[in-house]
């Protein structure tokens, strides 16, 4: 390392220093010193002259082996930088067995402090399983110890008349049409005024309630009463009184941060609709998307070929919100388990979250760590499936997704890697073919098209699968990969 004279160097709490192999000249333009960020240790202040140069706050507790956490300046400006960076930081972390907490802003457009509390958490755990209270402090988004409840779950609590709430209806969407046609949505790929619209459907929906003239139970608004908040059909005058899950100025405050911070709507009320559970989400999880269902599907065809596979465990890799391990234990109820790997810490208390709240604790069983690492050697050749949706998005296209992915939605998750973004396929098929038993399925969510096809080559290469073949997602792209485990020599 080479130290670089700055103001940190008299600060007892960092060292500000820089990895000469990191310089860049060209690619960072510096606007500002790093001061306009929130700093790591709130009991001083630091600033590196080195407008050229990735710096990095080493906070005092890495001579322990606890935690080192990055700074990124603008990203749009660090594309061919970033892929080096992050794979840098993690082949240390590996190395000495440091988790890693990376800190990335997510566009220029917000101001600095949001930057920060908008950032990827990417939390590498590699031989430690938990990070210290003082190393929590530092990720510039917090690790809740408690998932948030769904918003569509909150007790209805907040008494209203029906007028009142059309009038934040149409206040709110009144507000979504002057966002939308005067452009004021900032950032890539800005969503379009009807899906916007079809949202505040969806915030209203969860967040409304009726009281049944019969029973007396306060009961969620549907389609009807959606109707004629958007004008569009007579109001059931016996269904008058109304209750909402959050008041008013919550669900405006919500709404105002959905336009402007481009915050996606499932993670502002922690609820994600999915197949026909709700699942509670945030920005530690990605939000589960439909076509991901559809590996549930490509599940249940495999058990009715072979019943079988519904008596072994069952295994979903990289799980975040445990949406397709408690889609699996669903399936396929009576014996047998799904067990669920996920990396992030955060990620793994929210799978066990919604196992808990959809009655699937005593069948799925979360563990944390890399891939099919945990569950080797004891489930060696003993898996019925293995099921996973990793990350498969090139690296370089991260800072160039919509908004409300590459801002908020947790990197981790995302990247797959340089090239064809395969880093994550490897580690997976390789584990596969040690999981499961000869017959064992198979299926893997891809990014489609030319990457599908060098995940199927990839399997087909290892001589442990057969039937390997691509299915299309909802839309037609081919995204699927399926295959069949089978006898090899070392069987």
């Amino acid at each position: 390392h080479r130290m670089h004279e700055c103001d940190a160097l008299q600060c007892s709490h960092h060292i500000l220093c820089a990895l000469p192999i990191l310089r860049i000249h060209s690619c960072v333009k510096f606007a500002a010193r790093i001061t306009d960020y929130a700093p790591l240790c709130t009991s001083c202040r630091w600033a590196s002259p080195c407008y050229d140069t990735i710096s990095f706050g080493l906070p005092a507790s890495l001579i322990s082996g606890t935690v080192v956490a990055c700074l990124y300046r603008n990203i749009h400006d660090m594309n061919r930088t970033f892929n080096f960076l992050h794979r840098g930081i993690h082949a240390w972390a590996a190395l000495t067995g440091t988790p890693v907490l990376l800190g990335v802003p997510c566009g220029r457009s917000l101001e600095p402090r949001r930057h920060m509390t908008r950032c990827l958490t990417s939390s590498l755990y590699t031989r430690r399983q938990r990070l210290s209270s003082t190393a929590m402090q530092h990720n510039s988004t917090p690790m809740a110890t408690e998932v948030p409840i769904p918003l569509c779950e909150l007790q209805a609590c907040h008494e209203t008349s029906a007028e009142g709430v059309q009038a934040l209806f149409k206040e709110l969407a009144a507000a979504t049409m002057e966002a939308a046609t005067l452009k004021r949505l900032d950032g890539n790929d800005a969503p379009s005024l009807e899906d916007l619209q079809t949202e505040l459907g969806w915030l209203f929906l969860d967040a409304c309630c009726l009281e049944d003239a019969v029973s007396r139970d306060w009961q969620a608004i549907g389609r009807h009463e959606l109707s004629w908040l958007q004008g569009e059909g007579p109001m059931p005058l016996h269904l008058l009184p109304w209750r909402l899950r959050a008041s008013v100025d919550e669900l405006a405050a919500l709404w105002t941060r959905r336009l402007q911070e481009r915050t996606p709507l499932q993670y502002l009320t922690h609820t994600a609709h999915w197949r026909d559970v709700v699942l509670a989400v945030g920005p530690s999880v990605l939000i589960p998307r439909p076509e991901t269902e559809l590996l549930i599907d490509f599940a249940e065809s495999a058990l009715r070929r072979d019943a079988r596979l519904a008596a072994r465990p069952w295994v979903d890799l990289g799980t975040g919100s445990g949406a397709l391990a408690c889609g699996l234990a669903r399936l396929k109820g009576g014996p047998g388990s799904v067990h669920a790997v996920d990396l992030s810490p955060t990620a793994a208390a929210t799978a066990r979250t919604n196992a808990r709240r959809l009655g699937l604790e005593h069948s799925v069983h979360v563990v944390q760590g890399s891939w099919a690492q945990p569950l080797l050697p004891d489930l060696a050749g003993a898996c019925g499936g293995v099921v996973s949706n990793p990350p498969y998005i090139p690296s370089h296209c991260l800072p160039e997704l919509q908004a409300e992915v590459a801002r908020h939605e947790p990197w981790l998750a995302l990247d797959g890697g340089v090239g064809a973004a395969l880093d994550c396929f490897e580690p997976i098929v390789q584990g596969a073919s040690a999981l499961l038993a000869p017959g064992g399925f198979l299926a893997l969510e891809s990014g489609g098209a030319e990457q599908a096809a060098s995940v199927a080559s990839l399997l087909e290469r290892t001589g442990a699968f057969s039937d390997v073949h691509i299915r299309p997602d909802l839309a037609g792209k081919d995204r699927f990969i399926l295959a069949t485990r089978t006898h090899t020599d070392n069987d």
